[in-house]
């Protein structure tokens, strides 16, 4: 699972742009989007945070 430490945007796309699922950088942004709406990660000092439950 990614997102165990806080990472910046251009390195988890990196880590993501080669996965089957994430296609391209529009659906990876959406996605992203998605999990923020959820509040499931937090943008926070130019870093994607994941929330801690």
């Amino acid at each position: 699972m990614l997102l165990q430490q806080d990472m910046l945007l251009s390195e988890l796309w990196e880590e993501t742009k080669e996965k089957e699922n994430i296609g391209n950088f529009e659906r990876f942004v959406l996605a992203l989007d998605l999990l923020y709406l959820l509040g499931l990660i937090i943008f926070e000092e130019n870093k994607i945070k994941r929330v801690k439950e």
